[in-house]
């Protein structure tokens, strides 16, 4: 029995706050800045039924070499907590400042357990279960094992772990996930477990022990006038601006286009809308998206032993 036995597996989509639309279905990430998570009160009051991710901000604040106050974070969250499905801890990401890259990693392991268990004696105790944990480029090994043998003075451990593989170094995705399929298997772990940053249907199938993910493509594709169809690029904008030339002759795209159209209605997306708006681009990557990645890890539950890398793309 895994969490994601329990829990199943979900995408979140960064939240397009262009899309304005009631009754949203897809799962959708919001980003705390500091003073709220913009987009999450338009989603609350406006009948979305999705599952709903709340990241802290942290990164884009680092970003700016800035921090975020954490009290505040704490308060918001204790508010806006029970219309969330998950919920980023204020971790530290380091700075150039912060010394060597052994410096760097160093403070933001111990920064980020500091204010983990800071925020887990001051957020409701009702909201635990959604509270991540986040494990960075750092020791896996180490930390992750101290987090699932910790529990706090009531006996209660941590059910949500976060793993951080927004990296493009494949190695290292493939090693930290074969180091927590490994621990989990071993605490027999049935609590949630989210990569963040991650969007790769190889690297999802081989851990059954993830139950989120998130993704910021389908604000990118958009950008481009295109969409994300059955794992392949697409142009669907009639724009003629650079960066949303296709690789497509007219000729290629005109034998294309029934077919297109025929996908849209089939994802409930208004073809000729999406030529011309972004917010129906990313509503209608966010389905492709989303039936790409949860569909192909339904249909591939990995055996729980075994090496990872057997039979894995590198």
């Amino acid at each position: 029995m895994t969490g994601q036995d329990i829990y199943g597996f979900s995408l979140f989509h960064v939240y397009f706050n262009g899309l304005k639309r009631p009754n949203l279905k897809e799962n959708c990430l919001v980003t705390y800045n500091g003073k709220n998570a913009p987009g999450l009160d338009y989603l609350v009051q406006n009948g979305h039924t999705g599952k709903r991710f709340m990241d802290s901000g942290a990164y884009p604040a680092s970003k700016k070499n800035t921090d975020l106050d954490i009290d505040k974070y704490i308060s918001y969250v204790n508010e806006v907590g029970d219309h969330l499905d998950a919920i980023a801890q204020l971790d530290y990401i380091p700075h150039i400042q912060d010394g060597t890259a052994e410096q760097q990693a160093e403070k933001s392991a111990r920064l980020t357990w500091e204010r983990f268990l800071y925020m887990w004696d001051r957020v409701r105790p009702e909201l635990h279960k959604k509270l991540i944990y986040i494990i960075h480029a750092e020791d896996t090994q180490t930390l992750l094992t101290r987090a699932l043998e910790w529990r706090d003075s009531k006996g209660e451990g941590i059910q949500y772990m976060g793993l951080g593989l927004s990296t493009t170094d494949m190695a290292f995705r493939w090693a930290q996930l074969d180091t927590a399929t490994r621990l989990f298997k071993k605490y027999n772990y049935t609590g949630n477990c989210h990569g963040f940053g991650l969007q790769v249907l190889d690297c999802i199938q081989v851990c059954p022990y993830l139950t989120t993910c998130d993704s910021s493509s389908a604000i990118r594709d958009q950008m481009t006038g295109k969409v994300f169809i059955k794992g392949k690029m697409v142009k669907i904008s009639d724009d003629t601006a650079a960066h949303h030339k296709s690789d497509l002759s007219s000729s290629h795209k005109d034998l294309l286009e029934p077919a297109l159209r025929a996908r849209a209605e089939e994802m409930g997306i208004d073809y000729d809308l999406a030529k011309v708006s972004p917010a129906e681009r990313y509503l209608w990557g966010c389905k492709e998206r989303s039936a790409y990645i949860e569909g192909g890890y339904k249909n591939h539950r990995p055996s729980q032993s075994g090496n990872l890398f057997r039979g894995a793309k590198k």
